[in-house]
């Protein structure tokens, strides 16, 4: 299993799934790290932990129950804190690769 390939309906292994969600994690972990002071990089990387997320075919809401342990762990100052949790309000489902179609929804993976 590689994570950037994960797939949970094609890979319905439990130990699988932990072992992805737990690099997506410390994967975002570092990225946001990395991107502190930066919003634009910030949000580049909570975008992309939502789309990765949502292309091995997490649930949104499985994702969202990481957002509050991500956000303390990465460690913002309290002006950068609140700058953060105002633009991760305002992302929307385009901006996390959701796309309305005629036939419904399609994410990043389909």
């Amino acid at each position: 299993m590689t994570p950037e390939t994960f797939n949970r309906l094609q890979n319905t292994s439990k130990e699988d799934f932990d072992q992805y969600v737990d690099w997506l994690f410390s994967h975002t972990l570092r990225e946001l790290r990395a991107a502190r002071g930066d919003l634009e990089a910030t949000r580049t990387a909570w975008v992309h932990y939502f789309r990765q997320g949502l292309r091995a075919e997490l649930l949104l809401d499985e994702l969202m129950k990481h957002l509050p342990e991500l956000f303390r762990r990465a460690q913002y100052a309290e002006e950068e804190a609140r700058r953060v949790s105002a633009m991760i309000k305002a992302l929307n489902f385009s901006d996390i690769g959701i796309q309305r179609m005629d036939t419904g929804v399609t994410g990043p993976g389909g």
